[in-house]
């Protein structure tokens, strides 16, 4: 009868997040951390490669699973958040095609519709924290841009 090797680390490969080290023991926790930029969500976990593995609540960002006796490999999805894009008297366009929502690094292009008997003056923000370098200009492109804030932990 052979006995198994209880000392064997095997590697845990983790695609857009983190574990708490690189090898493991059968049986040990394996825990996962999805790293999720400005402008992102998290969506799940997906197991790659590594048979019999069961990661525990994959639509969590942090979860875990117990170690087999194989290399495992998993992939944390993310999907990036839309921001409402409204325009009054102008449309916005991504690509040529009118958009009502825009993603983190998305050009977004606004451009006024022509109304007849009045001319077309400015731009102006009514919401947002933000200004326009150009406000008389008739078609502007703006980018999404996000800053990556400092995470905290509350204890």
């Amino acid at each position: 009868m052979a006995t198994e090797d209880t000392n064997t680390e095997y590697n845990v490969k983790v695609n857009g997040g983190t574990s708490d080290k690189p090898r493991y023991k059968k049986d040990e926790r394996v825990n996962l951390t999805a790293n999720v930029p400005a402008g992102y969500i998290f969506d799940r976990w997906e197991l790659n490669s590594g048979e019999g593995v069961v990661i525990n609540n994959p639509e969590n960002k942090e979860t875990f699973f117990n170690m087999k006796t194989m290399p495992v490999e998993v992939t944390a999805h993310i999907k990036a958040v839309p921001y409402t894009v409204t325009i009054e008297d102008g449309e916005a366009t991504v690509d040529g095609r009118k958009i009502e929502t825009a993603k983190v690094g998305e050009l977004v292009t606004i451009k006024a519709v022509d109304k007849k008997g009045q001319e077309f003056t400015g731009w102006k923000v009514i919401e947002g924290n933000f200004e326009l370098k150009s406000p008389q200009e008739k078609v502007l492109h703006l980018l999404c841009l996000l800053k990556q804030l400092e995470s905290r932990q509350i204890m």
